[in-house]
């Protein structure tokens, strides 16, 4: 339920909401980290945002998307 500082090009960037669930910052230098981690003090975060937006990345829910995904292709083919 804590906020993150992402590279918004990074590929945390593509789970992370900017401004709900953590922090997109531009720049990789340490002015722009240190910019993205004060940011994150001064909000007020809800944590039950964060900790549910986490839950859909967790490995249950990852491995029930795949199978999914696996059955899909094979009665497709």
């Amino acid at each position: 339920g804590k906020p993150v500082v992402v590279y918004h090009r990074s590929g945390a960037a593509e789970v992370v909401i900017d401004g709900v669930t953590g922090i997109h910052i531009h720049q990789q230098t340490p002015a722009a980290l240190e910019q993205g981690i004060r940011e994150t003090l001064q909000k007020k975060w809800i944590s039950s945002s964060i900790k549910k937006h986490a839950k859909a990345y967790n490995e249950e829910n990852f491995l029930q998307q795949f199978q999914r995904a696996f059955d899909r292709m094979l009665l497709t083919e």
